[in-house]
């Protein structure tokens, strides 16, 4: 259970209207569609919080270029 939040920190507004976003990695993940050969690619966890709410977002992207992370951007 979590615990309460104080008064100034509650407000009606909908989650993740306000976003906080980091990135962390590298981390090595296996690939199942190799078919059959196990390969390791590095990939990055974006993390998007919400400042409105204790909502999480993880997402895997393969690169940390601008282009990556504007893609993953707007597909959240």
């Amino acid at each position: 259970e979590f615990s309460p939040l104080p008064k100034f920190r509650l407000n009606d507004s909908r989650p993740f209207v306000v976003v906080e976003v980091d990135l962390c990695g590298p981390i090595f993940v296996k690939s199942v569609y190799s078919g059959g050969v196990e390969k390791m690619f590095k990939a990055w966890v974006v993390l998007y919080t919400s400042a409105a709410s204790r909502g999480v977002v993880l997402d895997l992207v393969k690169d940390i270029g601008a282009g990556t992370f504007i893609r993953q951007w707007d597909k959240f």
